[in-house]
Order: C-alpha cells, then structure tokens, then sequence
C-alpha cells in the first residue's frame, strides 16, 4: 500500500446503542502497515477483522494482510483538556491527548495536528522542557478552538448513554 485508507463506519440504525467507527491502514516500510479501528461494544479480535472488512470494501489489497505482531488495544478518552496533554514532562498527542471525535471516534487528523504543535513547541524551547510544555498546552486551544468544551460536553452526556468502552485497537500487518 502506498496510501492511508480511513473509512468511517455507519453504525446499524436498529441499535440505539452502536456507535460509530473509525477504521484506517497507515503505510510503512517493507510491506508493512498498521492497521487501527476505534469503536466499542465487541471484542478487540472482532474489531480488528470487523476493521479489516470495511478497509477491504473501499481497496481490496490489505484484504492479504497477516498480523506481524501482537494485537494492541487500549481505552479511549474522547474527553480532552489542553492541560491533560502533559504527563510526566511528556507532550501527548492524538488519541493520548484524548484528541478524538466523540461522535465519530475519528482522530487521525487530530493526531497530525497536535504532533505538529508538539513538534513545533519543543523546537521553539529545546532548552526548557517546562516551557516547551507551556507553549504546547497554550497552542492547543487556539489550533482546537471549541473543541475541548464540545468534547467534555458529549463524552459526559453521550458515553453515559452509549455505556460501552470505546476502544483503541492497532495491528502490524505484514501484506
């Protein structure tokens, strides 16, 4: 593959309950590729074959993709706030930062544009750590302008309805 697939999921309309997904291959070197969904109410192994079927729907080559390396999966916050993006002297970006859609689960793009930031904000004060940190939590607001508040609002009000885990999961596939 030489190009990032990402397919947005239409849950079922019979089941108030569904959320729905995100879905995406990221191409890498030698033939290898990550494979990653977020969604929720099922197991990470129906996830990641549920994930592969809908990429194979739009492009039928990760359709010969093997896992070459263990299944990885984890919780997603969708509930963000700019001063959740340090931890331990760290900068945390994308779905760390809980940098997701809640309605959608997507977050790719928001990966990209907080690595930017992030990037951005320890070249800008390589010298200081505390104050590169400063500069990324200060800039996270102004590039995500509403959507801290939109994000806390729905993942209170929403995920308590939804009443699912909403997960992260993520394959090396070797095609």
């Amino acid at each position: 593959m030489d190009r990032v697939l990402l397919q947005m999921v239409t849950p079922d309309t019979n089941d108030p309950k569904v959320q729905p997904s995100c879905t995406w291959l990221l191409p890498g070197r030698d033939h290898h590729s990550t494979v990653g969904v977020i969604g929720s109410g099922t197991d990470p192994d129906t996830l990641i074959n549920d994930a592969l079927a809908m990429l194979c729907a739009a492009d039928p080559r990760p359709g010969a993709a093997r896992p070459a390396g263990p299944l990885s999966c984890a919780p997603v916050d969708s509930g963000s706030a700019p001063d959740h993006a340090i931890a331990d002297g760290r900068l945390l970006v994308s779905d760390a930062a809980g940098l997701v859609n809640p309605f959608t689960d997507e977050g790719l793009s928001y990966a990209v544009q907080s690595a930017l930031l992030a990037a951005k904000s320890t070249a800008r004060c390589r010298n200081d750590p505390a104050v590169a940190a400063r500069h990324y939590t200060h800039e996270l607001p102004r590039a995500f302008v509403g959507y801290f508040e939109t994000a806390r609002h729905a993942a209170r009000r929403y995920h308590l309805a939804w009443k699912d885990p909403v997960w992260l999961t993520r394959y090396n596939a070797h095609r």
